[in-house]
């Protein structure tokens, strides 16, 4: 009979112990929510948060064929870029390959401010804007490169951006570009595409009149390729094309220099 008895009181305990327990999960729950939304947002965290929105309205804006893709993109790009700066210490263009640190919050920026520029250079070559899809591509690669363990998405950008630089050079050189693009475009359009060689000789009266205008000796790359531009008819010399001239010599990527 004792056990009987304890058997319903058993059982109403067990069945009690859920309800008990209920206005202790919510409180706990409660003070969870409240300290998550008094905890201070890191700068860092929004602005990829931000740089994410904007990527997602200028991808709108570029599959909807509007132009305004470019800017929103090109801003989403910049601001990630000045934030991954601050946060790593570094300029990240013209810091060398993997040199970021490895830290989540780095990594993160760095794959968004990626993904940004790339996004950045498909809406600028759609809408015919050549020398800043260039840009765009050339810094996105760069970018790609400084993170010392990519993850999957990351790896992604970064042979899209290699394809996509090389297929817009392919149709010629920038007629402007920052100086921190010199050398990836020198690397994807020469070293990948084309081998040239630079020398200073007298072209004589036969490439005298090449581009329209007087020729002279050290205005010449010889390449065995067939997109240098612009290239003379029948011939295998061209002019160093703008986006050199202005260049000195010992600042030239290594393969323009003189062999």
């Amino acid at each position: 009979m004792r056990t009987d008895c304890r058997r319903p009181l058993l059982f109403s305990s067990l069945f009690l112990l859920p309800l008990i327990g209920l206005p202790l999960i919510g409180v706990s729950q409660r003070a969870t929510f409240a300290q998550d939304a008094s905890r201070p947002v890191n700068p860092a965290e929004r602005v990829g948060q931000e740089t994410r929105d904007r990527i997602v309205l200028g991808r709108s804006q570029y599959e909807a064929n509007d132009a305004r893709a470019v800017a929103t993109l090109r801003d989403a790009s910049l601001s990630s870029l000045t934030a991954l700066g601050q946060v790593a210490g570094i300029n990240v263009l013209t810091a060398p390959t993997e040199s970021l640190p490895n830290d989540v919050v780095t990594v993160s920026l760095a794959q968004r401010a990626a993904e940004a520029h790339f996004y950045w250079g498909m809406a600028a070559d759609r809408f015919a804007r050549r020398d800043e899809a260039i840009t765009a591509f050339t810094r996105s690669l760069r970018i790609s490169r400084s993170i010392v363990t990519p993850g999957r998405d990351a790896g992604t950008v970064r042979r899209d951006a290699q394809f996509e630089l090389g297929r817009v050079l392919r149709d010629g050189l920038p007629l402007i570009a920052p100086d921190d693009t010199l050398d990836s475009i020198a690397s994807i359009a020469h070293g990948k595409l084309w081998t040239p060689r630079r020398f200073i000789f007298d072209p004589g009266p036969i490439t005298a009149d090449i581009g329209g205008a007087p020729a002279s000796k050290f205005e010449f790359m010889v390449t065995d390729g067939k997109l240098f531009p612009p290239v003379a008819a029948n011939n295998a010399l061209s002019r160093i094309p703008p986006y050199y001239q202005n260049v000195p010599e010992d600042k030239l990527p290594d393969v323009l220099k003189l062999d």
